[in-house]
């Protein structure tokens, strides 16, 4: 009896030093209680799967409250998804602008004036633009981009009267009447491997082959958007336009540019206003632009042509002879090339509208 009682203290001191887990194997293996262990076991296995669904099921509906609140303006708004802004590691956002205020004294006949203008280097802007990662190669990618005057606060194609005598505003940027906020740039659409897809108001590939061909820049001498004249230039930014931008391959890039013009609802010939002298058609301003670029090395060259319809034509009834809306074609080359102490650049271009008895 002594050798028995020392041997069960030997085995329970062996078992105080294991972990706790067989130690509740130890206990529950005896034979005696079998049906209690496992009843024990899977009442809590039903528990911890009970509680498993609770706590997926809130993460759940904290997720969707989030969305409700991005979507109405709520607390989370600063999200992003109501500001239409990617957030997570995958998106992306950046926010870039151009801010030029000038001073100047001009006498042009009237006694010494001072004037605040803006955009004269160039113009003003602030600018949205962005993307997000959807998998397999593919990103959402937008764009947004509007003129600025610093002078008065007013978007780049506001209307601004000039004042008596002055028959040119101080600001460089203002370029236009309207009410436009996105006027030099808003578009949206999908990047792939196979190249880029956008729609909405864009640069036409002629305009940005331009700059690249210029020294000074867009707006300066040297330009070909500037060489040619307003009634047959190039296009510069396309309303309703549809632009695919391949890949680089091999230092060639190009850009291809449709627009659906104006698109007027009408299944007839119909004057632009009431009592206007000027009529257009459903395919006013219809047309596209095809630009290809090479960039390798020393040298960039790059060559363009555009055809565009005309937006209306005088009505035959005012004395006019246009039968129909005129064409604007034209084409460029031009490119540059690196001398390393200097950058030689050059372009031809020429453009002409004809057509519907123009």
């Amino acid at each position: 009896m002594h050798n028995k009682k020392s041997e069960i203290r030997s085995i329970r001191c062996s078992i105080a030093r294991r972990p706790l887990s067989l130690l509740l194997l130890a206990a529950f293996g005896s034979a005696a209680a079998p049906a209690f262990a496992e009843s024990e076991i899977d009442a809590l296995k039903r528990e911890l799967a009970e509680q498993r669904q609770l706590i997926q099921q809130l993460l759940k509906n904290q997720e969707e409250q989030k969305k409700t609140e991005i979507q109405t303006g709520g607390p989370a708004r600063g999200a992003g998804l109501q500001m239409g802004v990617p957030t997570g590691p995958s998106g992306t956002l950046t926010i870039y602008g151009v801010a030029d205020v000038s001073a100047s004294t001009v006498n042009s006949g009237y006694g010494q004036k001072s004037t605040i203008g803006s955009g004269g280097m160039t113009s003003s802007r602030l600018g949205f633009k962005g993307e997000k990662e959807l998998g397999d190669e593919v990103k959402a990618v937008y764009l947004m981009e509007a003129g600025i005057l610093f002078d008065t606060g007013s978007v780049g194609t506001g209307a601004i009267t000039p004042g008596i005598n002055n028959t040119a505003v101080s600001s460089g940027g203002q370029t236009s009447n309207g009410s436009q906020i996105f006027s030099r740039q808003i578009y949206a659409g999908l990047a792939t491997r196979f190249g880029t897809l956008t729609a909405g108001r864009q640069y036409a590939g002629s305009y940005t082959s331009s700059v690249m061909s210029a020294a000074m820049g867009a707006g300066f001498f040297g330009s070909s958007a500037g060489f040619l004249p307003v009634i047959g230039g190039m296009p510069t930014r396309l309303n309703n336009s549809l632009v695919y931008a391949s890949p680089k391959l091999a230092g060639f890039s190009g850009q291809l540019t449709l627009t659906s013009g104006s698109e007027n609802n009408v299944n007839m010939v119909t004057p632009t206003a009431a009592g206007a002298t000027t009529v257009t058609t459903d395919k006013a301003g219809r047309g596209g632009d095809l630009a290809l670029y090479y960039a390798g090395g020393p040298v960039s060259a790059t060559v363009t042509a555009w055809n565009l319809d005309n937006g209306s034509y005088v009505a035959p009834a005012s004395g006019a002879q246009e039968t129909g809306l005129a064409k604007r074609r034209g084409w460029q080359v031009g490119g540059s090339y690196n001398l390393g102490f200097a950058t030689l650049y050059g372009n031809y271009v020429a453009g002409r509208i004809s057509g519907g008895n123009y």
